[in-house]
């Protein structure tokens, strides 16, 4: 339901800990252990000024910086507006810039979302055998310990 962005600003190296990730990892449904981590993962290295854009479910993390140099980027996140951001954004903003702040700026920063309210609807019955054929069909994700 998310997608990231990542520009860099200077070089990422394995040195100096570039983002890491597990490629086909969002496809899986689950979160990886430290050792399936440890052991599928590639360093994504690029010079400065790269793009890198996956989905959120890729199993991704930064890697520590082993050099005597930064390694920084610009991040961003993009969802539908009814889903909240990771970040509390709002904490990280004075308490009279928020009083003042636009509706706009508001929702921007997570304050009053527009969430649909779904409580009133009524979902079907659906057998358990159905949920890992809908979900293949919907997501093509394998549910984990359940055939696809």
């Amino acid at each position: 339901m998310n997608c990231q962005s990542l520009i860099s600003l200077h070089e990422f190296t394995a040195e100096n800990g570039a983002t890491a990730v597990v490629p086909g990892s969002q496809t899986r449904g689950a979160y990886p252990s430290k050792q399936d981590f440890a052991k599928e993962h590639i360093q994504l290295s690029c010079p400065p000024g790269s793009l890198l854009l996956f989905v959120g479910m890729i199993w991704h993390c930064s890697m520590p910086n082993n050099s005597a140099g930064e390694r920084t980027s610009v991040l961003g996140q993009y969802l539908p507006k009814f889903v909240k951001p990771m970040e509390a954004l709002d904490r990280s903003v004075r308490t009279d810039v928020l009083n003042a702040a636009t509706p706009e700026l508001r929702q921007l920063l997570g304050v009053d979302l527009r969430i649909p309210n779904c409580s009133r609807i009524r979902k079907p019955a659906m057998p358990k055998a159905a949920a890992p054929d809908i979900l293949n069909m919907i997501f093509n994700l394998p549910v984990k310990g359940i055939p696809a």
